[in-house]
């Protein structure tokens, strides 16, 4: 029984791994590259990456939570990893739509 409390997590978190494979992007560049980009969105890359190390400290936090637990609360615990998980995956997709979204109004 307790196989299988581990395993179906095990399992559901895997297949989220394994069905959401990252696509790599060509980068696009201007016709002329020494023209300068004065169009080009502005991204706060401090900010992006605070939220980032924010994101990464806590699925660690959840990570280690998970690890050191037992019985049922290991199950809810590998819950709270595969949400977080989750989350994280949207948020980047939604993340990269938005930057494609700019990309296509850069003129090339």
């Amino acid at each position: 029984m307790r196989l299988l409390q581990i395993g179906i997590p095990v399992a559901v978190l895997s297949g989220l791994l394994f069905l959401s494979p990252l696509k790599a992007q060509q980068p696009r560049y201007p016709a002329n590259p020494a023209t300068p980009q004065t169009s080009a969105p502005t991204m706060n890359v401090d900010k992006a990456i605070a939220d980032m190390q924010a994101s990464d400290a806590k699925l660690q936090m959840l990570t280690t939570k998970m690890q050191s637990a037992q019985g049922e609360a290991k199950v809810l615990a590998m819950q709270d990893v595969v949400n977080e998980l989750v989350k994280n995956q949207l948020e980047m997709h939604q993340h990269m739509m938005m930057m494609r979204g700019h990309m296509g109004e850069m003129p090339k």
